[in-house]
């Protein structure tokens, strides 16, 4: 693998791979990999039908891949557990998951989406649920680590946690100044995500997350947003709150496959 110096050799390392055909689970713009190559930690291994691009995060690595039609994946010398999400958008991805677990990844979740049928009907009044400060952000931190895999819970950096506080997409719920639960969130043009949702032991099976996705929903009234959150295939208690919630599966589904060295 080399070391990746700038954003624009990322570009033509990519431009040949920008078309019809091609097998990829890079649907991120080129431009949030800046400042990780700034810091030295994106890397690359490129081949005519094949580009592999890999993020060093803080305990593994993240890969991204483009591989042309006809085209399968290298094996690579994979020196940290490095992990992959393949969105299963067609059948060209289908595929890709069982190419890759063929070369040694193995499918550890299966995800899927979905999508919130009456985002409008919500009020949020007096619910005790405020937007989260920067100087809560190491107890933010604390508690995506204790709720969420460190490999597959999609945890931000704290540079990217701090992002994330600053456009406002912290909620959070405490008591006798205790942050009880909170919830992350992202929004594009269309749609709007949720990205985390966790609460503490001592405070579930009160309706915290009840709160906050209510006070989450009414933020979002009239914006005529589409709202969606991933969530494990098994996990049949976070399917049913969703459900509770006014979410329904909207059939799209990813593969979340790990390979460890």
């Amino acid at each position: 693998m080399e070391n990746l110096s700038y954003i624009g050799q990322l570009n033509k390392l990519t431009a040949s791979f920008l078309r019809r055909g091609v097998m990829t689970n890079c649907f991120v713009a080129a431009s949030e990999f800046e400042k990780h190559i700034e810091n030295g930690s994106v890397f690359y291994h490129a081949k005519d039908d094949a580009l592999i691009i890999l993020l060093r995060l803080q305990n593994h690595d993240r890969l991204y891949y483009y591989i042309k039609e006809g085209g399968s994946p290298p094996h690579l010398k994979l020196t940290r557990p490095t992990v992959m999400e393949i969105v299963r958008r067609d059948e060209y991805q289908a595929r890709a998951s069982l190419l890759w677990q063929s070369v040694g990844f193995k499918l550890i979740v299966r995800r899927i989406r979905m999508e919130c049928i009456n985002p409008a009907q919500t009020s949020a009044a007096d619910n005790g649920v405020y937007i989260a400060s920067r100087e809560q952000e190491e107890e933010i931190m604390r508690m995506l680590q204790s709720g969420f895999d460190s490999l597959t819970g999609c945890i931000p950096t704290m540079d990217e946690l701090a992002a994330s506080v600053a456009r406002k997409e912290f909620l959070c719920i405490e008591e006798n100044g205790e942050m009880l639960g909170l919830l992350q969130y992202n929004n594009d043009k269309a749609t709007s995500e949720i990205l985390h949702l966790v609460v503490k032991a001592e405070g579930r099976g009160r309706g915290l997350s009840d709160r906050l996705v209510n006070y989450y929903k009414s933020q979002l009234t009239g914006l005529n947003k589409r709202l969606r959150v991933w969530t494990n295939e098994d996990n049949m208690r976070a399917r049913a709150f969703y459900e509770k919630n006014g979410y329904r599966c909207d059939g799209l589904s990813s593969d979340v496959l790990l390979a460890v060295k």
